[in-house]
């Protein structure tokens, strides 16, 4: 469940350009996971995000990555739609941890 004052993308405005945001959000296969993991790698490693924008190939780079993590998310915790029977975040953290996923770069 969201917070009623988080805005999608709020982290990654502040940390990449608008034209990598853009081409990220044209992905077809980038769900809402996929953009929330986004923000929570530019709240997490901006420096590091920054880097990999830079890099030759960078969005599709950072792309492929974000559906790594959001395919590996989806199969342990379901769909986002679905997400919402997971009764906490901590319980969400938790099925991450156990089954080993990083969340990172």
């Amino acid at each position: 469940m969201t917070r009623p004052d988080y805005q999608p993308l709020t982290q990654a405005s502040r940390v990449l350009k608008l034209e990598t945001i853009s081409r990220l959000c044209k992905c077809p296969s980038l769900n809402r996971r996929g953009l929330s993991i986004l923000d929570y790698l530019a709240a997490s490693e901006p420096e590091r995000l920054k880097e990999l924008e830079a890099a030759p190939n960078g969005s599709a780079r950072l792309a492929i990555r974000l559906l790594d993590l959001q395919g590996q998310i989806d199969r342990i915790l379901g769909s986002p739609e679905e997400h919402g029977s997971l009764a906490t975040a901590e319980a969400a953290h938790e099925l991450l941890k156990m089954n080993e996923v990083t969340v990172g770069l």
